[in-house]
């Protein structure tokens, strides 16, 4: 975490991001969130010097111990310049539609984010695990589909502005196409182009969220 210091510091203060949408109903969506300040190491060693905690105690393992904390001894003030910028993006759906006549009323939905954060100076993120692997699992998933439909239908969509703060997937949850309430399952692909170290050889893919959100995908899974 440490090592990130500098390189987070050429991002400076992110901005307050807004995203306005028409809601399904009518009205406006509008969401924001707050800016966050990132900080060089050297000064945030000075700000913590009279403070009892200390996260730097352990260098080597700063988030051993770690814990949220108030400054007791130190007053700071911050101050942001607004620059309201619009940006136009979209979410990107294709529906395949079930053989059976009852059920093709409700929905498998397959999803993934397609964008990526930009280039901060030298540092440049390359996006072809995060999120462009998900991206294309979901198209291929579509496709594959597409030639052999389900029962149920099946809804595949690409998230925009997900690094931004979910904005995308917020905005199609708000405005869907589909009543929430026929969703029957949705599956989510984030970085499925590679694994640890420890799975190398296998390949394997990791499925979150199976044992809390749904036992019985879990069971499928395994």
């Amino acid at each position: 975490l440490l090592k990130m210091w500098d390189m987070l510091s050429s991002l400076g203060a992110s901005g307050m991001v807004r995203m306005k949408g028409e809601k399904a109903g009518g009205g406006m969506m509008n969401m924001i969130r707050c800016p966050i300040s990132i900080m060089k190491e050297d000064a945030f060693k000075e700000i913590m010097a009279d403070e009892e905690y200390s996260p730097f105690a352990n260098p080597e393992n700063p988030q051993e111990g770690y814990k949220t904390f108030t400054f007791k001894n130190t007053h700071m003030e911050a101050k942001w310049d607004a620059n309201d910028q619009e940006i136009n993006t979209v979410n990107v759906i294709g529906v395949i539609e079930g053989t059976d006549e009852t059920l093709k009323e409700e929905y498998v939905t397959i999803g993934g984010h397609l964008d990526h954060i930009p280039p901060s100076g030298d540092q440049v993120s390359n996006g072809a695990d995060d999120n462009a692997s998900g991206s294309i699992g979901v198209m291929e998933i579509g496709e594959a589909i597409a030639m052999a439909p389900f029962k149920r239908s099946t809804m595949v969509g690409l998230w925009a502005a997900e690094e931004v703060g979910l904005f995308g997937s917020a905005y199609f949850v708000e405005n869907s196409p589909i009543p929430m309430d026929k969703m029957t399952v949705h599956i989510n692909l984030d970085m499925i182009a590679r694994t640890d170290e420890a799975n190398k050889e296998n390949r394997a893919i990791y499925a979150l969220g199976t044992n809390k959100l749904c036992p019985e995908f879990k069971e499928m899974v395994e």
